[in-house]
């Protein structure tokens, strides 16, 4: 692993409160990743708080899982075998939800990412756990949508059209694992993240896609502003607050 990638994760790191551990794989670890997993999806679950029981029964149940698989069985030994895993995963949040929206594979699968997205970052450094992440998944959310959307003709044979409309909170099972695959084989065939794992790649993709759009955001913001002169632009993102900026236009 390069300091390219190295420096992506200590930020994300840095963004995280991470809790105090003796093992680093305990179920409490393993419970506070399946929670703050739970937080990131939470935004786009209204509604929720109408099924406690069925939401906590659900996170425990993932815990439980995840904890087995590091705890208990050897670490998957190809992509084919750690999906097997993933899916049963996934299917344990869709399985205790009626209602289909709170209950839908795209929200599983940010759950079930992201709790290997945070115990990635216990266990960076110590590398005991290495291999068990070997294949995990890439994260499905807006700005990885948007890497794969720019590069999937690039680096697939899948002609699945990926629409800007469609959002991850609402994939199903079926258009996710083919936007999963089409991730992992991206990373796989593209030769500046091809020394790395999905989850890698992540970390690195996730914070290049934030960047480029702020930056494409900018210069839209510029182009539509830059025949008047009195609002400049480039002094905007120096202030310090909005009377800072009408203060030096």
């Amino acid at each position: 692993m390069d300091d390219k990638v190295k420096n992506c994760i200590l930020d994300f790191i840095s963004n995280i409160k991470m809790p105090e551990y003796e093992e680093i794989f305990s179920t409490d670890i393993v419970m506070w990743a399946v929670k703050s997993a739970y937080g990131n999806a939470k935004r786009t679950m209204q509604g929720i708080s109408c099924f406690s029981e069925e939401k906590d029964a659900a996170l425990d149940e993932i815990g439980e899982g995840i904890l087995e698989y590091f705890t208990v069985l050897e670490p998957a030994t190809s992509q084919e075998e750690f999906d097997v895993l993933h899916e049963k995963l996934c299917n344990t949040w869709t399985k205790h939800f009626n209602d289909k929206l709170i209950g839908a594979y795209g929200k599983a699968q940010k759950i079930v990412n992201m709790t290997f997205k945070y115990l990635f970052c216990i266990d960076f450094g110590k590398k005991k756990y290495e291999k068990w992440f070997f294949f995990c998944h890439m994260t499905l959310d807006s700005y990885t949508l948007d890497w794969i959307r720019q590069n999937r003709f690039i680096f697939t044979e899948n002609k699945v059209k990926v629409p800007k409309s469609l959002t991850w909170s609402k994939l199903e099972a079926e258009k996710y694992k083919v936007l999963a695959s089409d991730a992992i084989l991206g990373v796989k065939n593209t030769e500046i993240l091809c020394k790395y794992t999905a989850l890698e790649a992540e970390f690195l993709i996730w914070d290049a896609s934030i960047i480029y759009k702020v930056s494409k955001d900018y210069q839209k913001l510029r182009n539509k502003y830059e025949n008047r002169s009195y609002l400049n632009v480039s002094k905007a993102v120096s202030a310090e607050s909005i009377d800072d900026y009408i203060l030096n236009m």
